[in-house]
């Protein structure tokens, strides 16, 4: 039952992060007309940050995404 629970959480995480990606592509095509193909390398600089802030630096799960979310953020608004 443990690992029931455990895989029903990692698919309504995955299937969120999924949701997400989908909903920002349309988000930036309905309003620009422009597809931006980079918003998959930008998650996965955010996914891979998240990962070493928790692997390396033993920071908080939850507060390791906010930082993430942050410095993707803040790399984006800055070009």
């Amino acid at each position: 039952m443990d690992l029931f629970i455990q895989q029903l959480a990692n698919g309504i995480m995955i299937g969120g992060v999924y949701g997400l990606m989908a909903l920002g592509l349309t988000l930036i095509y309905g309003v620009l007309y422009i597809p931006n193909f980079a918003l998959g390398h930008q998650a996965m600089i955010a996914a891979y940050l998240t990962f070493f802030l928790v692997t390396l630096y033993r920071v908080n799960y939850f507060l390791a995404v906010l930082l993430a979310m942050a410095a993707v953020a803040h790399a984006i608004g800055s070009r």
